[in-house]
C-alpha cells in the first residue's frame, strides 16, 4: 500500500494509525497535517456514527493497524471466541503475539509492515532459528532476535539510537545491546486499551 493511501486511512479515522513508521511520528502524518477526512466533502460536518458504525470503525482500525484482511481478522476472532476467559482478552493475546507485531513492539522495526518484511525475508530468529511466517505465534519464554547478517546492514543503521530512547510494553523483556527480546508473559487487554477498544470489535463480530 502506497504512503499516500495509508495517509488517507489515517485521515479517514482522524488519528495516527502508525502504518508508515517514523512518518507517523512527525508533522507529515496525514491525520495531523490535513486533519480532515479524504475526499472533496471531507470538511463537511458528519453525523455521529451509529452503535454499529462505531463498532465497525474500531474493527477497521484494528485491521489496518495490524495489517490484516477482513477474513484474517475474523478467523482470529473465531479462535479467540473459542478460548476460555474473556474473548476481548484472548483477541489481544492472539493479535499481539504475532511475530511481526512482536518485532514491531520490540522496536526492531518502525512499523508492522517493515516488521513483516523482515520476518518474511528471513531476517528474524526465534530461539536462534529462522522463522519466515509473520503470523507465527510467539510463546512465553521464546527469544526473538535479528539475524547477525542484517545487523551490519544500512537498513538498521539507526537501530541503536532508536532503541536507546524506546521502551517496549511490559510483557516483553528487551535486551537493547544484544538486540534480543524475550516474551516475559502474555499481553493483557489493559495494556492495549489506550490504543484500541477490542470489546467493540468483539461486539461487532458477535452480531
Amino acid at each position: 500500500m502506497r504512503i499516500q493511501a495509508k495517509c488517507k486511512i489515517c485521515r479517514r479515522y482522524g488519528e495516527r494509525m502508525f502504518m508508515k513508521g517514523e512518518r507517523c511520528l512527525g508533522a507529515k502524518c496525514g491525520a495531523i497535517r490535513r486533519g480532515t477526512p479524504p475526499g472533496m466533502h471531507g470538511k463537511r460536518r458528519r453525523r455521529p456514527p451509529s452503535e454499529y458504525g462505531t463498532e465497525m470503525r474500531e474493527k477497521q482500525k484494528v485491521r489496518y493497524s495490524y495489517g490484516l484482511t477482513d477474513r484474517a481478522l475474523r478467523k482470529i476472532f473465531t479462535e479467540a471466541s473459542g478460548m476460555s476467559g474473556k474473548t476481548s482478552e484472548a483477541l489481544v493475546q492472539l493479535l499481539e503475539r504475532r511475530l511481526d507485531n512482536v518485532v514491531f513492539r520490540a522496536g526492531f522495526a518502525v512499523s508492522r509492515s517493515v516488521a513483516r518484511h523482515l520476518v518474511s525475508h528471513g531476517h528474524i530468529l526465534v530461539n536462534g532459528k529462522r522463522v519466515t511466517i509473520p503470523s507465527y505465534r510467539v510463546k512465553t519464554g521464546e527469544v526473538i532476535s535479528i539475524h547477525r547478517a542484517l545487523l551490519d546492514s544500512p537498513l538498521l543503521a539507526d537501530l541503536g539510537n532508536r532503541l536507546k530512547r524506546y521502551e517496549p510494553p511490559a510483557w516483553l523483556d528487551l535486551a537493547k545491546e544484544e538486540r534480543k527480546v524475550s516474551v516475559r508473559n502474555l499481553p493483557k487487554e489493559d495494556e492495549l486499551r489506550s490504543e484500541r477498544n477490542l470489546r467493540l470489535v468483539v461486539e461487532y463480530y458477535s452480531k
